[in-house]
């Protein structure tokens, strides 16, 4: 049984009442612990309220979680598109780049572009020796 503090409520019920929010999370979480690391305990226990209460509330914890790692991803990837479509055009000029072009695509254009310019060193470095040789 849960150790009745000066208050007569136990030691769950106060975190619970506590004028703030965080001090619910605090309890939840010590409660959450508390379970997940004696599973079998009986020292300590908390009412079947107290555990449907952690329940839900680690459950709407989760979710916001996973709603802002989804706005997060969303809005990566709304960059990665703008950035993208950037580049396209940097490459290709407003009339030559794609609708959606894509990264891969981007790639091997950027690849062709490295082995133009090389050759064209090339024939500026042989065309250079010839006329250095005169």
């Amino acid at each position: 049984m849960s150790k009745v503090q000066p208050s007569g409520k136990t030691m769950a019920q106060e975190l619970y009442d506590a004028p703030t929010p965080v001090w619910e999370g605090a309890a939840f979480d010590a409660i959450g612990w508390y379970y997940d690391r004696y599973p079998n305990a009986t020292v300590l226990s908390f009412s079947q309220s107290d555990v449907e209460r952690y329940a839900e509330y680690r459950s709407a914890h989760q979710n916001a979680a996973l709603r802002q790692r989804i706005e997060d991803l969303n809005e990566v990837l709304e960059d990665k598109r703008r950035l993208t479509r950037e580049l396209d055009v940097a490459m290709h000029g407003e009339e030559g780049a794609a609708k959606q072009a894509s990264l891969c695509d981007l790639v091997l254009r950027a690849e062709d572009l490295r082995a133009e310019l090389e050759s064209l060193r090339k024939e500026r470095d042989a065309l250079r020796e010839k006329l250095n040789s005169k």
